[in-house]
C-alpha cells in the first residue's frame, strides 16, 4: 500500500487522473440558485462542494504520538485477536499470567481487554486461554505443580500432594489420559480429562473439602461428578460423606430431585445421604422404577424402600382401625345412640381408604374427620371424636418416614 504525504498532490487526484472521473458527473447537484442563502451563512456553495469531494480515507501508520492523542490507548496488533474474542464467561478467570506452551503476545502494553488471548506467533493465530476461577495459579497457598484440562478447555491449577492424600490411586489413573506416553506425574505436563469444566469443578472442590455453592452447579452435574470419582481413583464415600461441602449441597438438592439422589447414595453407598433422601419419596410411584434405575439403586436399598413404603401403609390403617371410644350412657346417650359415631368413623376410613399411601398428610386425615363432628348432638360424643382424631395424627406423625 502506497502512502501519501505531498499536500500537492493528494492520493484521490491520482484516482481522478488515472480513471477520468469528472467530479460534477460523479456528484449531481443542483444549481447555485436552488441555494441562495449557503454563501449568506458562510458556507461554500454547493457547486464548489462538488468541484471539491470528500477526499478518500488515508491508510498511514500513525506515530505514537498519534495513538496518545486519542481518548484511550489501544495496541493496534491485538486488535485482530480482540475481534476473534466472544463475551467473557463469568465462570472462567484468565489472568494475565504464562501458561504452559502458550506464549503471551509480544506486543506493546494496552487496555483493551486482551486477558482470554494470547498470541502464537509461529501461525499468527489467536488462541483461547480459560482458567478456573477457583482453581488458578495462585488461588489456594499450595504451589499449583499440576494442569488439568477439561473437555471444554478450561485449565485447573492443582497442588500434586493434595490430590495425593486424597487418594494414592489417583495419580495413575490421571496419567491414563496423558498425551506424553510413560511420563510421570511431573512430566506430563497438562492432563486433559474427558469430563466438562463444571463437573471437574465440582471434583476438585470435592477433594480441595471446599464448597462450589457459588457456581451455582445443576444437580445433574453433581450426580455426574461423584459418579466420576471411581474413574480417577477416588473412592465417594471416603470424600462425599458429613461435613463435606458436597455431601451438604447434595442434601439441599433432595427435596427437588429425590429420586436422583437416593439412587446416586445407594449406588456408591452414602447411607447418611440416601436415608436423608428416602423422606422426599414417600409419594413417589414405586412401579416406574425400572431395571436401570433398580440396578443402579441396587437390592439392598431398593429393598428398604420398597418396605418403608409398606410398611407406612400398613402402619396408617392400623391406626384407622380402631373407632372412637364410648363415653358413659346417659340419658339422652345411650349406648345404641353411641354407635353413630362408630358408624361415622367408619365412613371416614372408607373415604380414605382410596386416598391412603405412604405419604397420606395430616391435613388430609383433618379434612375427613373433623367435619364427623358436626353430625353429632351430644357433646360428649364430640369430644370423644375430636380426642380420637388428635391420638390418630400423634401416632401417625410419629411413625417413621426414612428407610
Amino acid at each position: 500500500m502506497q502512502h501519501y504525504s505531498n499536500p500537492q498532490s493528494p492520493p484521490w487526484a491520482l484516482f481522478d487522473k488515472q480513471f477520468h472521473i469528472d467530479p460534477t458527473r460523479l456528484y449531481p447537484t443542483p444549481s447555485d440558485s436552488e441555494s441562495p442563502d449557503a454563501h449568506a451563512y458562510g458556507f461554500p456553495s454547493i457547486q464548489e462542494l462538488a468541484q471539491s469531494p470528500t477526499p478518500l480515507p488515508s491508510f498511514g501508520p500513525f506515530s505514537d504520538n498519534d495513538y496518545h492523542q486519542l481518548g484511550h490507548y489501544v495496541d493496534p496488533d491485538a486488535l485482530s485477536t480482540l475481534s476473534a474474542l466472544s463475551p467473557a464467561s463469568p465462570s472462567v478467570y484468565s489472568p494475565n499470567v504464562e501458561a504452559p506452551n502458550v506464549r503471551s503476545s509480544s506486543t506493546k502494553a494496552s487496555y483493551a481487554p486482551d486477558d482470554y488471548a494470547c498470541s502464537n506467533e509461529d501461525d499468527g493465530q489467536a488462541q483461547m486461554m480459560s482458567i478456573s476461577t477457583s482453581f488458578h495459579p495462585g488461588s489456594h497457598s499450595q504451589v499449583s505443580d499440576l494442569v488439568i484440562s477439561s473437555s471444554d478447555g478450561v485449565l485447573f491449577y492443582l497442588n500434586s500432594s493434595i490430590i495425593k492424600k486424597a487418594s494414592a490411586a489417583a495419580f495413575p489413573c490421571f496419567l491414563r489420559y496423558s498425551t506424553v506416553p510413560g511420563a510421570g506425574i511431573n512430566e506430563a505436563g497438562i492432563i486433559p480429562i474427558p469430563a466438562s469444566a463444571a463437573v471437574l469443578n465440582i471434583i476438585f472442590h470435592t477433594i480441595y473439602g471446599s464448597s462450589c455453592a457459588q457456581n451455582s452447579p445443576a444437580t445433574d452435574d453433581l450426580v455426574n461428578a461423584v459418579d466420576s470419582l471411581p474413574t480417577l481413583g477416588f473412592r465417594a464415600g471416603a470424600l462425599v460423606r458429613s461435613g463435606n461441602p458436597t455431601h451438604d449441597l447434595l442434601l439441599s438438592r433432595a427435596p427437588s430431585q429425590p429420586m436422583d439422589i437416593f439412587a446416586l447414595a445407594a449406588h456408591h453407598h452414602l447411607s447418611e445421604l440416601a436415608i436423608h433422601a428416602s423422606s422426599y419419596l414417600l409419594s413417589y410411584p414405586l412401579f416406574k422404577i425400572d431395571d436401570a434405575l433398580a440396578a443402579r439403586i441396587g437390592t439392598s436399598y431398593l429393598k428398604r424402600l420398597f418396605f418403608l413404603h409398606l410398611e407406612r401403609v400398613k402402619t396408617v390403617k392400623q391406626i384407622l382401625e380402631q373407632p372412637p371410644s364410648l363415653h358413659p350412657t346417659r340419658k339422652d346417650c345411650n349406648f345404641q345412640d353411641q354407635k353413630k359415631v362408630a358408624r361415622l368413623w367408619a365412613l371416614g376410613s372408607t373415604y380414605l381408604a382410596w386416598d391412603i399411601g405412604p405419604d397420606l398428610s395430616t391435613r388430609t386425615i383433618q379434612s375427613v374427620y373433623g367435619p364427623l363432628v358436626e353430625n353429632l348432638t351430644c357433646a360428649d360424643c364430640q369430644e370423644m371424636l375430636k380426642k380420637r382424631v388428635r391420638d390418630v395424627l400423634t401416632k401417625w406423625v410419629a411413625v417413621k418416614t426414612t428407610i
